[in-house]
């Protein structure tokens, strides 16, 4: 009984170990290509295949991923790519900041990403939070007992991912 108690323990230790070390992943990309995998590896997940349109910077602040459904036409995507806000695309959003930056000593620091925002359907969204945060968890579950799999929080790494119901949508936030 007692091997089977740390069998247990170990196993439930090793996946706790495992979902910490992506989330604080999630917040130390050193590169934009990084985050265009991780961005990638989200819109994988959609129903409806996703194509990528561009990348831009946002208040040189974010760094963006749009991507659109591979079954809306061209000429669409290009009207929609002129709008403010596109309408019929997907973003992922990046926060770009410097880590170990210090403007009074000059130091320049490391250029490091870390996931903002992305939001979409439930059933988009579900694919990517299943395979890193909740590995098992069916789609119904997460939405109801197992709701509290929706919440990564570390205080320590600086981690507070959400995946949440905002309005008719679902997102998945980084509050850090």
């Amino acid at each position: 009984m007692k091997k089977l108690l740390l069998i247990f323990l170990f196993i439930s230790g090793f996946g706790f170990g495992q979902i910490s070390e992506y989330a604080i992943k999630l917040n130390n990309l050193s590169s934009a290509e990084q985050a265009k995998e991780v961005a990638d590896d989200i819109m994988n997940g959609f129903s409806s295949p996703r194509k990528f349109a561009e990348q831009y910077v946002n208040y040189e602040k974010y760094i963006v991923f749009k991507y659109y459904d591979t079954a809306i036409p061209n000429e669409e995507i290009e009207k929609d790519m002129k709008l403010t806000y596109c309408k019929l695309c997907d973003e992922v959003k990046f926060m770009r900041f410097f880590r170990g930056a210090d403007k009074d000593l000059g130091i320049q620091g490391n250029e490091t990403y870390s996931l903002k925002y992305v939001s979409g359907k439930y059933l988009d969204l579900f694919p990517w939070w299943e395979k890193h945060f909740a590995p098992g968890v069916s789609r119904e579950k997460l939405l109801e007992t197992d709701s509290n799999k929706r919440y990564i929080n570390d205080r320590i790494n600086h981690i507070n991912l959400r995946f949440v119901k905002n309005l008719d949508d679902w997102e998945i936030r980084n509050a850090y």
